[in-house]
């Protein structure tokens, strides 16, 4: 099958690396051509593009492809898992806490626990699309998500713990978005269905470790 892509259908901008149009110019890509919103256009786009522009590329093999999805696989898959498990678990991890007299060490009353609940998932829900480069999105959230709930031991009223919950679910929105955004970049569309099934699988561990812990 010819590996090349069709320069018609897609056209360099101005702004292109230099590389890059020189190789798209030896295959018969105009450089005075334009791109509609090239500015949406990623790394991996110019990357294909040069390497396809080469005349003595030689298509991967099937052994060479499942190696590298294998690669792929140890790398991030782990990491997604882990991730959405320990989300699942901070999501309800305040309902145990109640009952392990969170309401009488805060002084909370009336309906302070069930606001300070509530908090997390309108947080939650005001910033759960990332519109910013989702692995950098990613870990920076992971990181202050991190904190966020380090400074839940340091709540000692009901304005303390209504600001943790709040910055829990600013920092928590980013998980699962972002989790599906690197599951598309990295699979092809028929492999992304099994590594989103064992990412979310992590809910499930997640119940299973708060039911042990609770015994």
């Amino acid at each position: 099958m010819e590996s090349k892509i069709d320069a018609r259908a897609h056209t360099v901008p101005e702004s292109g690396d230099p590389q890059t149009l020189s190789n798209l110019k030896a295959s018969g890509m105009s450089e005075s051509k334009h791109v509609p919103h090239s500015q949406d256009l990623d790394q991996a786009y110019w990357y294909v593009q040069e390497a396809s522009s080469g005349r003595d590329a030689i298509p991967a093999s099937e052994s060479i492809l499942k190696s590298l999805r294998r690669r792929i696989d140890w790398r991030i898959v782990p990491i997604m898992f882990c991730c959405y498990t320990m989300q699942f678990v901070d999501k309800v991890l305040l309902n145990y806490a109640a009952i392990m007299d969170l309401n009488q060490d805060l002084n909370l009353r009336g309906n302070d626990f069930s606001n300070a609940a509530i908090a997390f998932f309108i947080a939650y829900l005001m910033a759960e699309i990332p519109n910013v480069p989702v692995a950098k999105w990613l870990g920076a959230n992971v990181i202050l998500w991190g904190i966020a709930t380090a400074c839940t031991a340091a709540a000692h009223n009901y304005n303390s713990l209504l600001a943790v919950r709040v910055f829990l679910g600013i920092f928590e929105a980013a998980i699962a978005p972002s989790l599906m955004l690197i599951s598309s970049q990295w699979y092809t569309k028929s492999e992304q269905a099994p590594r989103f099934s064992i990412w979310y699988a992590g809910l499930g561990l997640g119940q299973i470790l708060l039911k042990w812990h609770a015994k």
